[in-house]
C-alpha cells in the first residue's frame, strides 16, 4: 500500500513539473517568437560563460568584477574623510533578453575601516550593452577600526558595457562599543544611521589595471 501512494505522489510531481514546464515553455514562445524552422522559438545562448557581461542570448552566465571608489554625500559616521575604495566580485545568470539575477563578493576600505560582506544583485537590460543593477546586503566590519556592527547596504548602479560604472548607495549602519565621541573623549559610542555615497567603478581588465595602478602608486608613496 505504501509503495502504491509513494508511486502515485511521484507520479503526480512529475505531472505537475511537466505542466510548469510546458507553462514556462509556451510563456518564453510567446515572448521570443521570431520566424524560424526550429522547433524551439527561443535562440539558444552563444556562450554558456563568459568572463565579461552580455545580455542573453550571446551568454547565459557572466562574472561580476568591479574595482571602484564612493564619496560620502552626507557627514561620515566615524570621520572618515577619504574615499571608500571598493572591489565586487561575484557572478549573474540572465533569466531571459531582459534580466539577470546573481550575487557578489564585496570588499571596501577606508583611512578607519574595512569591512567585507556578500550581497544579491539583480539587473534589467536595457539595450545591447547599458544596463542598471539593483543591489543589497550585509557588510561585516573590521576590529582595528571604530565599533560598528553589521551594515545594510542598498545599491543602485547604471553601468555602460563592460567599462565602468556610476553608483548611489545607501549604507545603514550602528555604532556599538568603546571609542571617541564627536568631542574626542572615550567611552561607550551608541549611535544608528544612514550614509548615502556617491560614486563609479571600472570594470573587468580596465578595472584590475586601475586597481593594480593605484596599488602601486600608493606603495610609492609610502614613507
Amino acid at each position: 500500500m505504501k509503495t502504491t501512494q509513494f508511486i502515485q505522489c511521484r507520479m503526480l510531481l512529475l505531472t505537475m513539473m511537466l505542466l510548469a514546464t510546458a507553462r514556462i515553455s509556451l510563456a518564453d514562445q510567446a515572448q521570443n517568437s521570431i520566424p524560424t524552422n526550429s522547433r524551439d522559438a527561443k535562440p539558444n545562448p552563444s556562450h554558456e560563460f563568459t568572463m565579461r557581461s552580455h545580455r542573453y542570448p550571446e551568454t547565459k552566465m557572466y562574472t561580476i568584477m568591479q574595482f571602484g571608489a564612493l564619496g560620502a554625500l552626507s557627514e561620515p559616521y566615524y570621520g572618515a574623510k577619504e574615499a571608500k575604495l571598493t572591489f565586487d566580485f561575484g557572478a549573474m545568470r540572465n533569466l531571459n533578453k531582459n534580466w539577470a539575477l546573481g550575487a557578489n563578493f564585496r570588499v571596501e576600505s577606508d583611512e578607519t575601516d574595512d569591512a567585507t560582506g556578500l550581497m544579491l544583485r539583480g539587473r534589467r537590460w536595457l539595450g545591447k550593452d547599458a544596463s542598471v543593477d539593483v543591489a543589497t546586503g550585509f557588510l561585516k566590519h573590521g576590529t582595528n577600526g571604530p565599533p560598528l556592527e553589521n551594515s545594510w547596504v542598498n545599491q543602485a548602479q547604471i553601468n555602460i558595457g563592460n567599462i565602468g560604472s556610476v553608483t548611489v548607495e545607501m549604507q545603514t549602519y550602528k555604532l556599538n562599543g568603546m571609542d571617541f565621541d564627536t568631542n574626542g573623549n572615550w567611552g561607550t559610542r551608541t549611535e544608528s544611521g544612514t550614509m548615502w555615497l556617491l560614486g563609479g567603478s571600472v570594470h573587468y581588465l580596465p578595472g584590475l589595471a586601475a586597481f593594480i595602478g593605484l596599488g602601486l602608486l600608493t606603495a610609492a608613496t609610502w614613507d
